[in-house]
């Protein structure tokens, strides 16, 4: 039996997920959709006319869509960190393997300045949850932290930026997929950063660099974090880093759109295809990808 696959927004991306689609032989069909007024039950109706197994969200403006017409055709839902009392759920569920940070509402400039106080300086400002990943911002003087808090709160679900403190740890990231209440690592990347006020990856590596040692606790805190969000289906991405107590969980997000430059690295040495296995889960399908040490690369 054919499956079909509700593909939601616009632009390039959702080209690419009809065209992939079609090769793994996926029923598609795509909604555009107008920002101001979604059309919930129209889109409904359309995931209906196909018989859809579920919504895939082609951009991250997509997502808080996705997440509606899967709640009201009881489809798998994308699992955002983001939503409501889930980022604090997860923090919680981790413990001492989180990374310390403090949630704050960037408008209430005390809580800001207090929160900054007990983080210290320099910290990291960050979204929370954000649907796509986002960057976040190296902040070294209070003088600018007003600013960068309220550039990662737009960027956030809730509107809340996170603060951390900024160390100098080795950071692995670890893509899974999220399928119902399991989750299915595929790959960790090493990655290092330049300096600067945008904490913009220079190097992203896989297999060189990342030690032996480091690579199964990575993947266990992974596990952990990914069992703390709400049942749901799509690819999850955390941010780990190596200390000297061990691996911490730095950040959490819904990946939607997938970054070229790690698709080309995965696909070019492990022969990973994200956008493939995404679709695949959007459908209730296993990804066909599995974690691998045997080959290596550097982007």
């Amino acid at each position: 039996m054919t499956k079909s696959v509700l593909i939601l927004g616009g632009g390039p991306r959702r080209d690419t997920c009809l065209e992939h689609c079609e090769a793994l032989g996926i029923t598609a069909q795509n909604c555009a959709i107008d920002p101001e007024a979604p059309a919930l039950d129209a889109i409904a109706e359309a995931a209906r006319r196909i018989h859809a197994r579920g919504v895939f969200p082609a951009d991250p403006a997509s997502v808080p869509l996705a997440v509606s017409v899967a709640r009201k055709l009881r489809f798998p839902v994308p699992p955002c960190a983001g939503e409501e009392g889930v980022w604090p759920r997860v923090w919680a569920s981790l413990s001492h393997a989180a990374c310390p940070g403090e949630l704050v509402s960037a408008g209430d400039d005390g809580a800001l300045e207090e929160a900054a106080a007990r983080v210290g300086m320099p910290c990291w400002v960050r979204p929370v949850g954000a649907d796509n990943g986002a960057m976040c911002f190296l902040v070294e003087h209070e003088a600018e932290l007003e600013l960068r808090a309220g550039q990662a709160a737009a960027l956030s679900r809730d509107e809340r930026a996170l603060l951390q403190p900024a160390v100098p740890d080795a950071i692995l990231r670890v893509l899974g997929f999220k399928q119902g209440r399991a989750y299915i690592p595929v790959a960790v990347l090493g990655e290092t950063h330049s300096n600067g006020p945008y904490r913009i990856g220079s190097a992203l590596n896989i297999g060189v660099g990342i030690e032996a040692t480091h690579y199964l606790p990575a993947i266990a805190l992974a596990r952990r974090a990914a069992a703390a969000l709400p049942p749901g289906s799509g690819l999850i991405e955390c941010e780990i880093l190596i200390t000297d107590d061990g691996p911490k969980l730095a950040d959490l997000r819904l990946r939607t759109a997938i970054e070229p430059g790690v698709d080309s690295l995965l696909s070019a040495t492990l022969g990973i295809e994200l956008l493939d296995d995404a679709l695949r889960v959007a459908v209730g399908d296993a990804p066909a990808a599995a974690p691998s040490q045997g080959l290596a690369g550097v982007l």
